[in-house]
């Protein structure tokens, strides 16, 4: 049973109660843990977005399930995957590191493509995730301006583990406030219009304080 009109009614809510439209906000079907099947209900629904955290479950997937679906990359990407998915996703959530930039601008150059990604943003230096800390953005983005072939549309986060409901709030006030103040001095190749975060059972908070993008798990894809 899927539960996509349920998850879109809170996503209206929320966009209500913090006085914005709705339909400025994507829903994402984080599908890790989805068979083929819950997807492709899912994806019955209306739902057209899904992200993967592993390469091997989204090549898996895509190759048994219609052709316009919008697939994301939303866990950490060894640089060793990216040839991979490289030409199958459309936009990676988890640019945290030069190194992955450097192999993303060779693997697009070599596809003659264009590569869309966020940046990951660390907003707990004692986690073990990857991403880049909130103070080195603005010098990463210079850094990244090298690369013809690779686009940055904004940045994403995941709020640490075992956060009360007021330290999460905290940790998306302080995403909107960086992603707010990035959009007048970053370089050509990037723009400050997604911003990705929230997953099933902070997405309300996330939504209050700009998220344009979501990542939706547990909530939507109930129990068989």
């Amino acid at each position: 049973m899927m539960n996509v009109q349920a998850i879109r009614d809170q996503i209206q809510s929320a966009a209500v109660k913090a006085g914005r439209d709705p339909s400025s906000i994507i829903l994402l079907g984080a599908s890790k843990y989805a068979d083929v099947e819950q997807v492709r209900q899912a994806y019955e629904q209306g739902l057209t977005c899904f992200g993967e955290n592993r390469s091997e479950g989204l090549l898996a997937k895509k190759d048994l399930l219609p052709d316009d679906i919008s697939w994301h990359f939303i866990g950490q990407l060894q640089t060793n995957k990216v040839k991979y998915i490289i030409d199958n996703v459309e936009l990676i959530h988890s640019l945290d590191r030069l190194s992955l930039a450097k192999e993303l601008q060779k693997r697009a150059l070599a596809k003659q493509t264009t590569v869309h990604a966020l940046v990951e943003v660390l907003m707990d230096d004692r986690e073990s995730r990857g991403g880049v800390l909130p103070k080195d953005i603005p010098s990463f983005l210079d850094q990244c301006a090298q690369f013809d072939r690779l686009y940055i549309h904004g940045l994403m986060c995941v709020a640490p583990l075992g956060c009360s409901e007021r330290e999460t709030e905290a940790c998306f006030a302080k995403m909107k406030d960086l992603f707010d103040g990035l959009s007048h001095r970053i370089p050509d190749n990037a723009e400050m219009k997604v911003l990705s975060m929230g997953m099933s059972h902070d997405f309300p908070l996330a939504i209050k304080h700009g998220a344009t993008l979501v990542r939706v798990g547990s909530a939507l894809f109930l129990n068989k």
